[in-house]
């Protein structure tokens, strides 16, 4: 949704295209089977990221696979997918740093455990 296209030919989430919001430039083509994974990554971008050489763990669920644009960076390298060793560039990130998407499903919590400021700003 946060990017500029979704489509998908096999009826996932009902199939067909769709544009998205282009906030982050990336397309999602979405797949037949759905994806979960308990992941440990470790964020690869600077500064905007407050938890920048700490792992974070958490759940990757998603249909989708996603490319990347010129204007869009990857957010994290997977090492880990339930419990094997992986090498793997995933999420994404805006020129900027202002807009994020990610399949971990809890990326917040992983934030708020490192940055307690980030609780204020969220809310």
């Amino acid at each position: 949704m946060l990017g500029n296209r979704i489509a998908g030919s096999y009826g996932v989430e009902g199939g067909g295209e769709a544009e998205g919001l282009g906030y982050l430039d990336i397309d999602t083509l979405f797949e037949k089977v759905k994806n979960l994974y308990q992941v440990t990554a470790t964020p690869l971008i600077g500064p905007q990221f407050p938890t920048l050489g700490r792992d974070i763990k958490g759940y990757e669920i998603h249909n989708g696979n996603t490319s990347f644009g010129d204007k869009a960076s990857p957010l994290f390298l997977i090492t880990s997918r339930n419990g094997w060793d992986i090498t793997v560039k995933y999420g994404a990130m805006a020129e900027g740093g202002r807009v994020w998407g990610t399949y971990n499903h809890s990326i917040c919590c992983c934030l708020l455990n490192f940055n307690p400021a980030i609780y204020f700003i969220l809310k």
